[in-house]
């Protein structure tokens, strides 16, 4: 009878061994996903700001740098279209504002 009772006993110390490290792994990876959120929006946020710095510079420009800069994005735009690259859409009030100046706020909300 004392080894059954040794054997339960030891029985239960693993279950509860098993049961810790369950609980681990799980925290384990809840913490990997909120990292993985969080770097996800912190690069999301430093992308934005890049471009809202971008923007602010362009706006400083004369007409003609700013027709320049213009020809080149359309470029970019019309090679990479060529090559199979698509925009993908960021839908606000049921309107794709993806490249549309002045909808920077809006797609802030948008990762937000």
């Amino acid at each position: 009878m004392a080894g059954s009772v040794g054997r339960s006993v030891l029985a239960g110390a693993q279950a509860e061994q098993g049961i810790e490290r369950a609980k681990k792994i799980k925290f384990s990876k809840e913490s990997q996903n909120v990292r993985s959120g969080i770097e996800q929006r912190a690069t999301i946020a430093y992308h934005n700001n890049a471009q809202l710095l971008q923007q602010r510079e362009f706006e400083s420009l004369d007409t003609e740098r700013k027709a320049k800069i213009a020809d080149s994005n359309r470029q970019f735009e019309i090679l990479a279209q060529q090559n199979g690259f698509q925009k993908p859409p960021i839908m606000v009030g049921g309107k794709d504002i993806n490249g549309q100046p002045g909808n920077e706020a809006d797609m802030m909300k948008f990762f937000f």
